[in-house]
């Protein structure tokens, strides 16, 4: 790769981290790179061993539990035992790709070293970011990829984060990025970097606005239950979840509690609290702010193995998740431009405390079962070629159709 698009590769990369940055999620540790070197030496770690000779390879950079279980479970669909990772935060030698002994063994002294060094360099500066050791890492990264000899496709989970923004931009490797959520954020999923997006469903499509994106469907989601088994009205229900995902303060959460403490009161159910898997928010200021109340905290757990029978979500991927459990729900709507807001007569969406206890206590799952299911077709019912068809098609060295632009 030619250094103009070397530094091409470091301007995406430092827009991703502006992003982050935006996001509260900026730390000293973060700024001087030992984030990324901590990755990339735990990817060398797990690559000592004899080269295989993989065509189709899966990043598993992010640390989510979601977005790991969602490439594990297409790797499995598509290549089975065959298939092989790239695994970046965690030691995992089975089924990891192995760039040889010498030469991974020579890296990981070579990078620790040298990281070292640039980092000691960067410490007393104001810079806002270690650009020297990035590039350093990137041009690592590209000669850790040769090493892959056969391979010809790579397929991530994300390609706004670091090495995986540089994956998707290698030219001699077809780049494949999943959705691994619903498009609220635009930010975090365009421009396509990669060579393809496999979109949910056609309406992602038309929201990624890219001729990259082809409506594949998703395996993410596994359809549980039955809506005749379903909790006919929310007095009949016993556990009740609480999933939370834009709402980061003491104050925004015990906004969302406060109706439902009081329905709880009324009602008697058992109340659980699931908060976003990268969320920074500290359970203990979230116990502090129930009052004494009875409240089972989850954050790592998946939703499809906790057991409830009725849900409040606010608008994230998570209100696909608990309409694939054939659970009840309403949405806690946004009175701007909300993602589900076009679903406002179809669905539970509130707007208000006042409308959510409304939605709540009238709830009858026979008004809202169509809503659920068109819903549910309409985010994640893909229209063109599976994953695994496409995948096998780009190993071969085949073209995929093309839907958006």
């Amino acid at each position: 790769m030619t250094r103009l698009a070397r530094e091409h590769i470091l301007q995406l990369c430092l827009e991703d981290w502006e992003n982050v940055v935006a996001m509260g999620k900026k730390s000293w540790i973060r700024r001087c790179g030992m984030d990324i070197v901590a990755k990339f030496l735990v990817l060398l770690i797990n690559s000592f061993g004899r080269r295989g000779w993989e065509k189709t390879v899966y990043v598993d950079e992010v640390n989510n539990l979601s977005m790991r279980e969602n490439l594990r479970k297409t790797a499995a669909i598509t290549h089975g035992e065959n298939a092989r990772f790239l695994v970046f935060n965690r030691i995992e030698h089975e089924n990891h790709c192995r760039t040889g002994a010498i030469w991974t063994a020579g890296a990981i002294l070579g990078v620790a070293i040298a990281s070292s060094f640039l980092v000691a360099l960067f410490a007393g500066k104001k810079e806002g970011v270690n650009r020297r050791l990035m590039v350093f890492l990137i041009w690592w990264f590209e000669q850790y990829v040769s090493r892959l000899a056969d391979a010809r496709v790579i397929v991530l989970m994300s390609d706004h984060h670091f090495f995986s923004a540089v994956a998707a931009m290698q030219p001699h490797l077809e780049s494949v990025v999943l959705q691994h959520g619903l498009i609220q954020d635009e930010r975090f999923y365009k421009p396509i970097r990669a060579n393809h997006f496999f979109a949910w469903s056609e309406k992602s499509v038309s929201l990624v606005c890219s001729r990259k994106a082809i409506p594949t469907g998703t395996y993410k989601f596994t359809a549980k239950g039955c809506w005749d088994n379903a909790s006919a009205t929310f007095a009949s229900a016993k556990k009740v979840l609480l999933c939370l995902s834009s709402s980061k303060s003491v104050d925004e959460i015990q906004k969302r509690l406060d109706p439902l403490l009081l329905l709880q009161e009324k009602y008697g159910f058992d109340l659980m609290v699931k908060m976003h898997p990268g969320s920074m928010f500290s359970f203990e200021n979230l116990k502090r702010s129930t009052c004494g109340q009875t409240i089972e905290l989850y954050k790592e757990e998946r939703i499809e193995d906790l057991d409830f029978d009725f849900a409040v979500v606010e608008q994230s991927t998570a209100v696909l998740d608990v309409i694939c459990l054939s659970t009840p729900l309403v949405i806690l709507g946004d009175c701007g431009d909300g993602y589900f807001n076009e679903y406002r007569n179809l669905i539970p969406l509130s707007f208000s405390s006042e409308e959510e206890v409304d939605l709540i206590e009238s709830f009858s799952i026979d008004r809202f079962r169509a809503g659920y299911e068109l819903l549910k077709r309409n985010e994640i019912s893909g229209s063109g070629p599976t994953i695994r068809e496409c995948l096998l098609r780009l190993e071969e060295g085949g073209r995929l159709p093309q839907f958006g632009g």
